[in-house]
């Protein structure tokens, strides 16, 4: 479902990024299967926590191999096999929030090879209150990338890439800001397929961090009133679904020790 390709510099003052694939869509059903996509279990955790920690998992192709096990209050450990071709696998809260201050962790982070593609963000998906899907937007704010960053599928024309909306100090580093658009593809919201954007924040290469504290609200602040075109600012915020921090693996297998939480 995803490609992360890599760009050996990257160029912040571009409006756009040559499109190539990068779309992750998780659902919450485990009998859900759109294509050769199987969407696997999605479940909350300790529900009377603050929100609900909540455990996403989703495989490309599923193996055995390949799985999310929680280890503790509010930690996961997630075993990746290359097999699985593309995992997305990550934990946090069933509902997301604008303001929250989510804290996180990556420990012993064992890659299969060191240079395979991946990422570790916050991700997660809001829509309008709508009965439709008017509004609908997925998010990452991508603390560590491993040199990867993300570039998005001109889908066969129907799409025009990623555009740079702009640059911000969040956290003691600079972010890059970017949108991007899916045409006729599955989404968090339920069965079927529709048109959506996808929200970028990207840690700058050289300030990459495997713990701290992320300020969610700072980073829609930017996507709300971008620097550069205005008309593509984030859609109304109203239904929101999961808030996961995660790891996206792109073929290739190893081992991770992943920990979110919040003290609001």
């Amino acid at each position: 479902m995803n490609i992360i390709n890599r760009i050996t510099a990257l160029n912040a003052s571009k409006k756009w990024i040559s499109p190539l694939l990068f779309s992750t869509t998780v659902f919450l059903s485990t009998s859900s299967v759109i294509a050769a996509e199987t969407f696997q279990n999605s479940e909350a955790r300790f529900p009377n926590t603050e929100q609900g920690y909540f455990t996403s998992h989703y495989e490309l192709n599923s193996d055995p191999n390949t799985y999310l096990y929680t280890t503790s209050y509010t930690a996961s450990y997630i075993k990746m096999s290359g097999n699985s071709q593309n995992v997305v696998s990550g934990r946090g809260w069933q509902t997301g929030k604008q303001w929250r201050k989510v804290n996180f962790s990556i420990d012993n982070y064992n890659p299969d090879n060191s240079s395979q593609k991946s990422v570790f963000a916050l991700y997660g998906w809001t829509k309008s209150n709508n009965s439709n899907y008017d509004g609908m937007a997925e998010y990452y704010i991508i603390d560590k990338h491993n040199g990867w960053y993300p570039e998005h599928q001109n889908d066969g024309g129907n799409d025009n890439g990623a555009r740079w909306l702009g640059s911000k100090n969040v956290d003691g580093a600079k972010y890059d800001y970017y949108v991007s658009t899916r045409t006729n593809k599955p989404h968090a919201y339920g069965a079927g397929l529709t048109t959506f954007k996808q929200y970028w924040a990207i840690r700058d290469y050289y300030n990459q961090r495997d713990r701290g504290e992320m300020n969610v609200g700072q980073h829609f602040q930017m996507w709300i009133n971008p620097q550069q075109y205005k008309h593509e600012k984030y859609p109304y915020i109203g239904n929101w679904n999961y808030q996961i921090f995660a790891i996206e693996l792109i073929g290739g297998g190893g081992s991770v020790n992943l920990n979110a939480w919040s003290n609001e």
